[in-house]
């Protein structure tokens, strides 16, 4: 019986020998635990939604890569990361609408009595009566801002010689315009999309000619050349926004810009403690050889004198032996590091990462990168992933 057991068991083993090793990797592969792994890839036709073959929004560009990512690349954990080159439409600035009425001490801010009467009077104005947080220091709007003004209006020697206006004016490129218009309710229902008051994915490629439309029943007269902006409710499959098509006249018929040229762009992603891909938003930083290290050591609140000496002479964090007074350990190249950032980088935003670069000596001169996040103390500190 024995003999028997024995006679089965090598049969047993020969027969499983007889698998290929490359469907034995497969299967490993397939069952493995996550790993780490940094990738490199360019999306194709196929992996756009639509008949658009880009992205129409910073927003649906986050959403679909990290989605491709997860389908593709099922097996990479945390830590992993990705460098993703895909085509986007970079959507113009838009940052609130605010409808307002002049009353009598408006004028004054547009150097008037009771009306206006060039449109310099009228940028004067939106730029003392609309400012933003973000940019009361130097008294100017921050870019997308939209104003529906209603306003009284000098005609000169026309009758009557005051007439009351309602126009848009958009902030764009450091300036107000009054090239501008906003979709309204009545024009969705031009174009059956009133029932949400949007245009969807779908529509992408007629929103030109739905706009040229806009435009020329408005009685906008133009040159070719001339551009104007247009503001439209836009559902790209998971986010519902206000958003901004700049369109051009070209003698004929208004086209739109944005839509014409896809920006190429490419964008790092990483996988969280979670395990879910993100878009990597820390800003790169190689420390400067030898400013940087230089200027460490002249900090001795950043080191010990042996370890700034060390550090001064050989532009890199020495990590060889910890028995050595000039070794660092991460603790306190970590320290320095954080220091050079504040000095560096002052005004940088809470919630601002920053993934550095450094030299360090172990046994051979290495580099390696850290991610430093800034707090709402002011202080940077380590991104423990």
């Amino acid at each position: 019986m024995k003999n028997i057991l024995y006679a089965f068991s090598i049969l047993t083993v020969l027969f499983s020998s007889c698998q290929p090793l490359e469907e034995v990797y497969d299967e490993l592969d397939a069952t493995a635990s996550p790993y780490k792994r940094n990738i490199e890839i360019t999306l194709a036709s196929a992996d756009y939604t639509g008949t658009n073959k880009f992205f129409g929004s910073d927003e649906q560009a986050n959403t679909s890569v990290a989605a491709i990512l997860k389908k593709k690349y099922p097996q990479l954990g945390k830590g992993s990361a990705a460098l993703v080159t895909f085509k986007i439409v970079k959507a113009l600035p838009y940052v609130a609408k605010t409808e307002y009425t002049l009353v009598p001490e408006d004028y004054a801010l547009g150097g008037s009595r009771s009306d206006f009467s060039s449109f310099a009077q009228l940028q004067t104005f939106l730029n003392k009566k609309f400012p933003v947080a973000e940019a009361e220091a130097n008294g100017q709007p921050v870019e997308g801002r939209w104003v529906t003004l209603t306003y009284a209006w000098y005609n000169g020697s026309g009758e009557p010689r005051q007439t009351i206006k309602t126009n848009d004016f958009y902030y764009i490129n450091g300036e107000w315009v009054n090239n501008a218009y906003f979709v309204t309710p009545a024009d969705y229902v031009t174009f059956e999309r009133n029932r949400f008051n949007n245009f969807v994915v779908a529509d992408e490629a007629l929103l030109p000619t739905y706009f040229n439309k806009l435009l020329k029943d408005d009685g906008v007269l133009a040159q070719a050349g001339d551009r104007y902006y247009v503001s439209y409710n836009y559902y790209d499959g998971s986010v519902t926004k206000q958003t901004v098509m700049e369109l051009t006249y070209n003698g004929s018929n208004w086209v739109g810009i944005s839509r014409l040229s896809p920006q190429v762009v490419t964008r790092k992603f990483k996988v969280d403690k979670t395990g879910v891909w993100l878009p990597d938003v820390s800003i790169g930083y190689t420390l400067i050889s030898p400013d940087d290290y230089v200027w460490i050591s002249q900090q001795p609140a950043l080191g010990t004198k042996e370890q700034l000496e060390n550090l001064a002479s050989f532009k890199n964090f020495y990590q060889s032996f910890a028995g050595n007074n000039y070794n660092w350990s991460d603790a306190n190249v970590y320290t320095a590091l954080a220091g050079l950032l504040k000095y560096k980088f002052p005004n940088a935003e809470v919630g601002q990462k920053y993934e550095v670069t450094f030299a360090y000596y172990q046994s051979t001169a290495k580099v390696r990168s850290v991610v430093f996040e800034k707090t709402e103390s002011g202080e940077f500190e380590v991104v423990v992933e």
